[in-house]
């Protein structure tokens, strides 16, 4: 609650005024409570849980007015109340004036169908002082308030559009503040909105109520979930995000000493602004195995990003020549030009297992054939790092491969700072249809596969990254990799790996369907100009995870009961705050998830939506997009939706192909 500044006044009356708002403030904590039914109350089929009012506490002027606001939770249909006011005067539809005297009042709703089900708000009224509405500054005025749909099914958004004039600012009940002229909400019930307009002068209020109802054929309930907030796990590392691109990517994403790129610093910022940090960003893939002998400025791209923003790095050195004196000649270089600290490892190679398909080896070269390489080119290039410094590998590029890995450690396990393996949620190709991505089995298998090596790997005391991962392998799918299907399929994928202990993941691309992002640049008297072409829908994905799993979060225990395609995640972040992740990626199931915690209050819930799962704009988390961003921020206002815990349960209302979510104050 926000404080403001006084002078000292001692007199009797500010005294008075002081001590009966105190005390209002008290009895509001035992306000909105559900009185117990008599002994001897009949019971009814259909029935009242529980009443809350908003606002509550409440506070204005003398002669003012409030729009207060009930929500009624029940089985019954019959949501209506009776409103009453222990002093000033209140309409039946709950527009409360407040008396020519200052002091406090009660605000009580009454169920209509179970009177002993009532709740009550505690106003504090103030003198006057706020100026008077004059010509120069008139009263603000609703002009229009609508919800299409008024009625809807659980699960299913409404429009809620406005026309106001003469306001300073805009609250919407449940919402907060907002600006523009619409915002879409997702009720889990029978919800009444209250538009509040405010200038220097006046406040003024209108109500719109949206109808959830649901059809008699069919179970509104999407599933069930409980978290245990007692039992923290696995914690996330704050390294677990990072980039991976190919040699050719450096200048045309981070630009060069002079010529930086401003805009993928901002979207590199956005993803840390959870308390997540440094990002790791690997340089290697196929181009590693074709580079040549380094020049100056071969290393200048990183070396001036990890200056400006901390960003530690792992470069490759080539391996498939089968030279070994030119990688040593790449680690030499990459040595002296990167600032101190900020090189991680050097990645011997790019996906040596296909060395033997793809023409880089004889198609008899075994893994027996490559640990001997290895050790020739870490022979050769371990002196010349520095202290710290070691090795990322084996950097295998199929799951297949995995049975290799104790040998692989029995060799060199002293030598390496980073074991590394790839995941792509599918081969390459373009026959994946476009709900790839949605089934369920793209997300968990990469996770599966890799969960007893990465058992093996921290028991051998190293950490396990994916170093290289994206949706479909060989730069994406058009229709696929580009659609909002990616932006639900990485935020589950990103909980799948961390979930079995993988320690970090580099989501790799430049300008493929699979990029995150895509810019382009031109270059005139010396002075680069960059510019944003696209955000990817995987790129809010992967910020929607960053949000879900801030300041050092800890995975939960949850247990999920449902018949969709949909996942629930829980973490609990270094602060004592829980957010509950649901990801609905059914194409027709949607409906309210019944969330069972203890123990926490009212919640916050942040949307990942699209206009469908194949959009490739239009993406927008808590109501703001990148749509038309130039410079990297997320554009409009931040939205939520509060939700009320009743009964230990939170019910959240999520739509098909749609992500939510739920932040819970200790």
């Amino acid at each position: 609650m926000a404080t403001t500044s006084r002078r000292k006044d001692s007199s009797p009356a500010r005294l008075t005024i002081a001590a009966i708002l105190a005390f209002s403030f008290y009895i509001w904590g035992c306000a909105a409570v559900t009185q117990p039914a008599a002994p001897n109350a009949s019971l009814s089929p259909a029935t009242v849980s529980s009443i809350t009012i908003s606002p509550n506490p409440a506070s204005m002027n003398v002669n003012g007015s409030q729009q207060f606001a009930a929500t009624v939770q029940g089985t019954s249909s019959n949501k209506t109340v009776t409103w009453s006011a222990s002093v000033g005067s209140i309409t039946s539809s709950g527009l409360y004036t407040a008396p020519s005297k200052a002091g406090t009042a009660t605000v009580t709703a009454t169920s209509d169908l179970d009177s002993t089900k009532w709740a009550s708000a505690t106003v504090a009224i103030a003198a006057a002082s706020s100026p008077a509405p004059s010509p120069t500054n008139p009263i603000p005025i609703i002009n229009s308030l609508s919800a299409s749909p008024a009625t809807v099914q659980p699960g299913q958004s409404s429009l809620l559009q406005w026309n106001v004039t003469g306001a300073t600012s805009l609250d919407l009940t449940g919402i907060g503040a907002v600006t523009g002229t619409s915002v879409n909400v997702t009720p889990a019930d029978t919800t009444t909105y209250t538009l509040t307009a405010t200038n220097a002068a006046i406040s003024v209020f209108k109500n719109v109520t949206i109808t959830v109802e649901a059809p008699a054929s069919q179970n509104s309930g999407l599933g069930s979930a409980t978290v245990d907030a007692t039992k923290p796990g696995i914690q996330i590392p704050a390294t677990y995000m990072g980039f991976s691109h190919e040699w050719d990517g450096p200048v045309v994403l981070m630009g060069e000493p002079g010529n930086t790129n401003p805009i993928y610093r901002q979207l590199v910022k956005n993803l840390l602004a959870y308390g997540a940090g440094p990002i790791v960003i690997r340089i290697g893939g196929n181009s590693t195995d074709s580079t040549g002998e380094p020049t100056a400025n071969t290393v200048a791209p990183m070396a001036q990003l990890a200056t400006d923003i901390g960003a530690k790095f792992t470069l490759g050195v080539n391996l498939g020549s089968d030279k070994v004196q030119l990688a040593v000649d790449q680690a030499k270089n990459y040595v002296a030009n990167m600032p101190e600290g900020s090189l991680d490892a050097i990645e011997i190679g790019n996906e040596p297992d296909l060395y033997n398909e793809n023409g880089l080896r004889p198609s008899s070269y075994t893994f027996s054939d490559y640990f001997a390489d290895f050790a020739t080119w870490r022979g050769q290039i371990l002196p010349l790092l520095p202290k710290g410094v070691k090795f990322m590998g084996p950097s295998w590029a199929l799951k297949e491969s995995l049975p290799n890995l104790p040998a692989f450690l029995a060799q060199e396990q002293k030598n390496l700072s980073i074991v590394s393996q790839h995941y792509y949620g599918s081969g390459t190709g373009t026959g994946n249809p476009p709900n790839y991505l949605l089934q369920d089995s793209a997300a968990t298998k990469g996770a599966q596969a890799m969960a007893s090596s990465v058992v093996l790997v921290h028991n051998a005391g190293l950490p396990f990254r994916v170093g290289e991962m994206n949706s479909i392998a060989g730069g994406g799918q058009t229709g696929v990799s580009d659609i909002f299907a990616s932006a639900l399929w990485s935020v589950d994928t990103l909980f799948e790996f961390a979930n079995v202990g993988v320690d970090g993941v580099n989501f790799h691309g430049i300008s493929s369907p699979y990029a995150l992002f895509t810019f382009n640049f031109a270059t005139s008297g010396g002075k680069t100009t960059f510019w944003l072409t696209s955000v990817r829908p995987e790129y809010y994905g992967v910020l929607f995870f960053q949000q879900a799993t801030a300041n050092g979060a800890k995975f939960l225990p949850v247990t999920l009961t449902t018949q969709a395609n949909l996942k629930v995640w829980a973490t609990l972040d270094s602060q004592g705050v829980v957010r509950v992740i649901l990801i609905n990626k059914d194409q027709i199931a949607q409906g309210v998830v019944n969330i069972s915690l203890s123990g926490f209050g009212s919640a916050q819930v942040t949307r990942l939506t699209a206009p469908s799962y194949q959009s490739t704009s239009g993406v927008t988390i808590g109501g703001q997009t990148f749509d038309g961003s130039l410079d990297g921020t997320i554009q409009g206002t931040a939205q939520s939706e509060t939700v009320t815990r009743v009964g230990g349960v939170y019910s959240v209302a999520v739509s098909p192909t749609s992500a939510a979510l739920l932040t819970i104050q200790p």
